[in-house]
């Protein structure tokens, strides 16, 4: 419109005749416009800067609006019904945005909750999600998510399916991809984990029962394992299968310090723990030290109800150092509170036929054999230590270089 204009006042000054329908063609506009301007139009006078009777609330409405997360709204309703003149809301609107007077966004997302290392996980589903291919093929699934409260780490995993299995396997994936188990973990609200009866909620039976510390020192599954060849691989997989919890059988792992000993019964006893049988670790001697204590605070007959009552018990490293004679008689009490009720994974340095030297007697040593071995599946393992196999590559790696 500037253009325009300064265009007609050269026509004027030089005393042309003007066109208007070209001028309006050019500067598209009406023709009349043109001649509207031609004829001394100067447009709309200025607005003038008029008072509001919003001004004496200036200081006020600025003040409210420097609250997080008000509104506009909100602060009109409240001086409204504090009584004051504040008019119709579309013009109190426009005051507030004519004057620049921005309310405070208020803070998006949540702020960061700090947990202690190794304290707490949170677990959720991402649920029905839906892809599609460019053949127009569906694919439907589900995202497990779990999170570390600490470090922020998170582990994925699709399936098919948000059993209450499903949760169990994807939970022991987890605690071996992040290499343990928190003291806590936060569900939300998930159907496999909670039982809702009207507005009780409560967690179901099997959760719970899963929720029971293993106390595995370490997470690691056969598929972690580096079968040696005198190891039969397709026997430790068929153990697997659980069969031997079914029908109360016990597993005896045998062979020399390194051989994997350890590392196969806990992958065993973790495939129980997925399964939901109630699965306990210990090391022989921490064993018979508590067993020992609570003989002499008088309550061994509640201890050793609490070890004979898991499904699958791990007994680690027996045979390192004998022990005496009121220990051999406590392991002998809790082997036989568990014989053919529920199933005992036992792993030793030493041959069955040197345990009188461990348990002080031959007669006692046999007593213990002969439950243990009379359902049972027995393992012999030969070969090198994988930790001194470690080492001397390690030493030939140094050397070579």
């Amino acid at each position: 419109m500037k253009e325009m204009k300064k265009q007609i006042e050269i026509i004027k000054v030089m005393g042309m005749k003007p066109n208007f329908s070209e001028l309006a063609r050019i500067y598209s506009v009406d023709r009349r416009t043109v001649k509207k301007y031609y004829e001394g139009y100067e447009g709309k006078a200025k607005k003038r800067n008029k008072p509001s009777k919003l001004d004496k609330y200036y200081d006020e409405i600025k003040l409210k609006l420097s609250i997080k997360g008000v509104t506009i709204r909100a602060v009109y309703e409240k001086m409204k019904d504090d009584g004051l003149d504040v008019g119709t809301y579309s013009n109190f609107s426009k005051y507030v945005k004519r004057k620049e007077m921005k309310p405070e966004k208020s803070v998006k997302g949540h702020p960061r909750f700090e947990t202690l290392e190794g304290l707490q996980a949170q677990v959720d589903w991402k649920e029905d999600i839906k892809l599609y291919s460019k053949t127009g093929g569906k694919f439907e699934f589900n995202v497990f998510s779990y999170k570390l409260g600490y470090s922020r780490y998170c582990y994925f995993e699709y399936r098919k399916e948000k059993t209450q299995q499903d949760v169990f396997e994807c939970l022991i994936s987890a605690f071996k991809q992040t290499g343990g188990v928190p003291k806590e973990i936060l569900f939300d609200n998930m159907g496999t984990v909670v039982d809702i009866n009207g507005t009780a909620r409560k967690i179901n039976n099997k959760m719970r029962s899963f929720a029971r510390v293993a106390n595995f020192p370490f997470l690691k599954g056969t598929e972690d394992f580096d079968f040696q060849p005198a190891i039969n691989k397709q026997e430790i997989l068929d153990l697997k299968s659980l069969r031997f919890v079914e029908n109360k059988e016990n597993i005896l792992f045998v062979g020399t310090p390194g051989v994997g000993k350890t590392h196969l019964a806990v992958s065993i006893a973790i495939e129980a723990a997925k399964h939901r049988y109630s699965t306990y670790f210990i090391n022989f001697y921490d064993l018979m030290s508590q067993l020992k204590k609570a003989l002499l605070e008088n309550r061994l007959e509640i201890r050793l109800k609490h070890f004979a009552k898991y499904k699958v018990l791990v007994i680690d490293v027996i045979g390192y150092l004998p022990i005496d004679n009121d220990s051999s008689n406590l392991f002998f009490q809790l082997i036989s509170e568990r014989y053919e009720k529920h199933s005992t994974i036992i792993t030793t340095n030493t041959p069955f036929s040197d345990w009188q030297e461990i348990f002080g007697t031959p007669m006692l040593a046999q007593a213990i054999l002969d439950r243990l071995l009379h359902h049972s599946h027995v393992i012999s393992i030969k070969g090198e230590s994988y930790r001194l196999k470690e080492k001397l590559d390690l030493f030939s790696n140094v050397s070579n270089s």
